[in-house]
């Protein structure tokens, strides 16, 4: 069984990129005998980092494109299974004309990748068609301690 690992924090995020990293770490040193796991990033600043450490680390290119193509995907996908309730022939048709994977799981599945685990929250597990997935779920210290300025800007705090 192979484990595909998304890890989408950047190295300049201090405390989430160190929890993600070391969360892979202690995944892969736990892993029973016939499980391997391979790290995929959209971080290019984190490759370097994380090969350095003895991790398989791919990269998967994730635009703000991609994203959007996602998004519209998932809309489209979701409007034709409320066609016909209970019925999933609109969007068995409907992957026929846009491909039965969308283009982040289709690196997936071609990897041999069989679950998905997200060390922190990420858009990208909602656009999961097909492939099983699991993901770290921050605490949420942040609504009683909101004084931190990486909460402050950029809407970080509705974010969250």
């Amino acid at each position: 069984m192979i484990i595909g690992i998304y890890f989408n924090q950047n190295i300049q995020a201090g405390g989430g990129f160190q929890q993600a990293h070391n969360a892979i770490l202690k995944f892969k040193s736990e892993l029973p005998e016939g499980f391997d796991c391979i790290v995929y990033t959209s971080s290019k600043e984190s490759i370097k980092h994380l090969r350095s450490t003895g991790l398989k680390v791919e990269y998967l290119k994730i635009s703000i494109l991609g994203r959007i193509t996602l998004s519209i995907r998932s809309a489209v996908l979701t409007a034709a299974s409320r066609c016909v309730p209970g019925n999933i022939t609109p969007v068995r048709l409907i992957k026929k004309i846009i491909g039965k994977y969308n283009f982040a799981e289709r690196r997936l599945i071609k990897d041999g990748v069989n679950l998905v685990y997200f060390t922190s929250p990420d858009s990208l597990a909602y656009y999961m068609e097909e492939l099983n997935y699991i993901c770290t779920v921050w605490d949420l210290a942040f609504h009683d301690l909101n004084f931190f300025p990486e909460l402050r800007c950029d809407f970080a705090y509705e974010t969250r």
